[in-house]
């Protein structure tokens, strides 16, 4: 593949995979506050939400950022573990598909971050 193509896949991979976790992390948080006074132990799990989500709208926004991809993609991956562990914790496990995606998405973002194009990285 030709460096010009690799590095527009992984831009494109980094931007779809950013918007996406920014607009699904915005609609957990406001969706959040509709179950906010409901009492019990469900009550508990709604301000965790509202923490995670909250702190994953501005990793996303730092990972949209070329400059601060790195530092906003390892705070991702740090949320979407937490979220993967309390997710198996309560034993649900429908959502972590997406969540296992996601992370995966992210870590090759950063794993092979597109600096320049002409980064070695790409050399054939």
């Amino acid at each position: 593949m030709k460096d010009v193509t690799r590095n527009f896949a992984l831009r494109f991979l980094r931007w779809t995979t950013g918007l996406v976790l920014l607009w699904e992390s915005w609609r957990t948080f406001h969706g959040a506050f509709e179950h906010l006074h409901v009492p019990g132990h469900s009550a508990a799990l709604v301000y965790v939400q509202i923490v995670l989500s909250g702190a994953e709208i501005p990793a996303a926004v730092l990972f949209l950022i070329p400059r601060s991809e790195k530092i906003g993609g390892s705070l991702l991956l740090g949320i979407i573990a937490l979220a993967i562990l309390i997710h198996a914790l309560h034993g649900y496990f429908s959502g972590m598909d997406v969540l296992v995606v996601y992370a995966a998405a992210v870590f090759a973002c950063l794993a092979f971050r597109v600096s320049s194009p002409a980064n070695v990285l790409f050399r054939d």
